[in-house]
């Protein structure tokens, strides 16, 4: 995949951007990850090869860490898969950057590529650690459906195919709102992130309690739903 692949992403009070310089200048470590291939050379949804940013794009589709070397997050990609629905998604995606846009931060959101995934990012001018991020996370798989934690809750190997970049069944990461100015140059606090946590969290506690099926008792403890009955140990 060369650099003129997805042409630019866009052009910003810098100048042009392509997508592969994009990388390099959001990526918050020297390397990023690519895709291997199967026996017939085509790219598969797996990221184990170590490629730096320097020098030429891969030749595979990349991801870029969302984490630091100290596992301190710099960026923040909410990742809302389509393997339900695209429609699902969508849905998701509008409900999240419609808070983003209430609570004031900054954000770009991207259609991931053909199956209909998107990608909503925020750029933080604040390393956050990893522990709020997870909660942050975690919060927000019980308000989005959609919503793929993996990469939120690993900052040693968390990662996400950046705006631009090729996607394994063809086309682009692709901007349809916001700009990628908002990662090149991050305007996300410490404070902003706690914000949308707190809201998030009061959003949870304000939610009806699930209605109890037959056979399987429900309760609540600090507004979150657990089944009745004695813990046993897991079997090997």
């Amino acid at each position: 995949m060369s650099r003129t692949s997805a042409a630019c992403v866009e052009a910003t009070g810098s100048g042009i951007v392509d997508e592969w310089e994009l990388t390099a200048r959001i990526s918050p470590r020297a390397l990023v990850r690519a895709a291997a291939v199967d026996d017939h050379g085509n790219a598969i949804n797996v990221y184990p090869l170590l490629h730096p940013i320097t020098g030429q794009a891969p030749l595979t589709p990349w991801a870029v860490p969302l984490a630091d070397r100290q596992g301190r997050f710099r960026l923040i990609c909410f990742d809302l898969d389509a393997k339900t629905s695209a429609e699902e998604s969508a849905r998701d995606a509008t409900r999240l950057t419609s808070l983003l846009i209430e609570l004031g931060i900054a954000h770009v959101e991207c259609a991931s590529g053909p199956t209909g995934g998107r990608h909503v990012w925020l750029g933080l001018r604040d390393p956050v650690d990893a522990d709020l991020v997870n909660a942050l996370a975690q919060l927000a798989k019980g308000w989005l459906q959609s919503l793929d934690i993996a990469p939120l809750v690993n900052p040693v190997s968390g990662c996400v195919r950046p705006p631009g970049a090729p996607h394994r069944l063809g086309g682009v990461s692709r901007v349809v709102s916001g700009s990628v100015a908002a990662l090149i140059e991050p305007a996300v606090t410490l404070g902003h992130v706690r914000l949308l946590i707190g809201r998030l969290a009061a959003d949870h506690v304000e939610r009806p309690t699930p209605r109890v099926r037959a056979g399987r008792p429900i309760a609540t403890t600090r507004g979150a739903p657990f089944l009745v009955g004695q813990r046993r140990p897991l079997s090997a």
